[in-house]
């Protein structure tokens, strides 16, 4: 599989990004759409790192990486770190509904959550995922970073899905499905 040199630096969220590789091997010319972006040269254990990951993979495999990040200087750091990706400086929800292109890999994780009340950044990802639904297709996958059991910026996603049918890959820190 893609990467393997890389998973162990992922840590605890080893098993997620192993999943969502696993699930990135299923497309031909994957279109992967991140919200968040990488904000150093060496974020692997942190933040950050599933920009350069993916990246490698479209570079190894073909597609196309489009990360969208509110912060100018992270976006500035994706542009050095990942020249042929997509790179939209710009609030993640607006630029969701915005675009055009068809997605088939999602990876929401751009709005930190505070574990002690994490309704904020669970909603805006839940607005994310309601801004790119119409871009997703049967068999598109939807990943969302930071989760602990019910909390986190999947809260309101778990939901969601349940009631659209998805199918759920896996819970773990990350949450991972696949649309019907």
């Amino acid at each position: 599989m893609f990467g393997d040199e890389y998973f162990q630096k992922f840590g605890f969220r080893e098993q997620g990004f192993r999943a969502m590789f696993a699930e990135l091997d299923t497309f031909h010319n994957p279109t992967i759409v991140e919200t968040g972006t990488v904000r150093s040269d060496d974020s692997f254990s942190t933040d950050g790192s599933s920009t350069r990951f993916f990246y490698d993979y479209i570079k190894t495999f073909g597609g196309m990486l489009i990360t969208i990040d509110i912060d100018p200087k992270a976006a500035e750091i994706a542009s050095r770190l990942c020249p042929e990706a997509v790179i939209i400086t710009g609030d993640s929800v607006n630029s969701l509904w915005q675009a055009a292109k068809r997605i088939d890999f999602l990876y929401l994780d751009d709005w930190d959550v505070v574990w002690e009340d994490h309704h904020l950044s669970a909603l805006h990802h839940l607005s994310g995922l309601a801004a790119a639904t119409r871009l997703l297709s049967s068999g598109s996958v939807v990943a969302v970073d930071d989760n602990r059991g019910p909390i986190g910026k999947g809260a309101y996603i778990r939901h969601f899905m349940e009631k659209v049918g998805a199918t759920q890959i896996l819970e773990d820190y990350q949450l991972i499905y696949r649309m019907p």
